[in-house]
């Protein structure tokens, strides 16, 4: 049976890459490709995903404001989570923003994964 697949942070470069990745093996079937698009440069993001035999679904959503109902409602096996800020130079300008983007979101998502009824892997 196909996996269905949430990818947090999509339009990063893992994460396109995840994305075309799973949507290339037959192990899987829907993926979300979940992404703010707060530092991608693309004007058109839905482009990152052309061509992935329509199994890609593009979401425009912090991944900090997923909750359970939202991810027993997609009815997920996996989660890969490569949502996060990378800057060395601006992390260390604006510390706080980092912090609270790549741990104390990551940590509110896992929280939310463990509420989950259908309790799909991270």
């Amino acid at each position: 049976m196909a996996m269905d697949v949430l990818v947090t942070g999509a339009a990063g470069l893992y994460g396109i890459h995840c994305c075309r990745e799973l949507a290339a093996s037959k192990k899987f079937g829907k993926i979300i490709a979940l992404d703010n698009f707060s530092r991608n440069f693309v004007h058109k993001p839905e482009l990152l995903f052309n061509g992935l035999s329509g199994k890609v679904k593009l979401m425009k959503q912090d991944f900090g404001a997923l909750k359970a109902k939202d991810l027993d409602a997609r009815n997920l096996d996996a989660i890969v989570h490569y949502a996060a800020f990378v800057s060395i130079d601006e992390s260390m300008v604006n510390p706080h923003k980092y912090f609270t983007n790549n741990e104390q979101k990551t940590f509110n998502l896992s929280n939310e994964l463990l509420k989950t009824k259908t309790q799909p892997r991270m």
